[in-house]
């Protein structure tokens, strides 16, 4: 049994011990909070060669290996992680929503399924839905639908989590859909 986390396939019964550290080597802000969010409880190091580069320039005496550029992060604990769940209390409220499929990265098999599951699931909390498809998320496309009260983004794992606060409505992934529409119990293990 293998989870994709940060986009790589690992086996989950490493990730069930809380004692496996995660290292994390590189610049991609929305990779690391997809780790963070997906392996909450594990501890993540986190070493930015941009940081060290930058570092380096400024004082060459410096090892390029400085603490300023690893950090040692805790899902739990971020930011991020209670910002997602502000997402899920919106979707609670929401009389219709607004299933947006990105058109970057997804299979046809597997998304059809996902928004099968995913209308079924709003349809049995009685709420309205209605399907999209989009390639770049912007404001002014998502402003045309004044009506929807908030969007679930259909996405591949590297594009699914839009912070919240980017657009006038909640963006959500279906995981926080699926948690405001009672389908799942929150945990602190989060699925993109």
């Amino acid at each position: 049994n293998h989870i994709i986390v940060g986009g790589l396939l690992v086996p989950a019964s490493l990730l069930d011990n809380k004692s496996t550290v995660i290292v994390y080597v590189g610049d991609k802000s929305e990779q690391i909070v997809n780790i963070l969010l997906r392996v909450s409880e594990n501890t993540v190091v986190h070493y930015s060669p941009h940081t060290a580069i930058q570092n380096n320039l400024l004082n060459k005496e410096t090892a390029p290996t400085t603490m300023s550029s690893i950090h040692v992060l805790k899902g739990t604990d971020s930011i991020e992680f209670r910002e997602r769940y502000g997402g899920v209390l919106r979707v609670k409220d929401a009389q219709i929503i607004g299933i947006i499929v990105g058109s970057m990265g997804l299979t046809g098999e597997l998304t059809k399924d996902l928004l099968h599951r995913l209308q079924t699931l709003i349809r049995a909390a009685h709420k309205k839905y209605y399907c999209f498809v989009m390639g770049r998320l912007n404001e002014a496309k998502l402003c045309n639908f004044p009506e929807i009260d908030v969007f679930c983004l259909v996405s591949n794992e590297d594009n699914a989590n839009i912070k919240p606060k980017t657009f006038h409505k909640p963006v959500v992934t279906p995981f926080e859909l699926e948690l405001g529409l009672g389908a799942r119990e929150w945990s602190s293990s989060f699925s993109t």
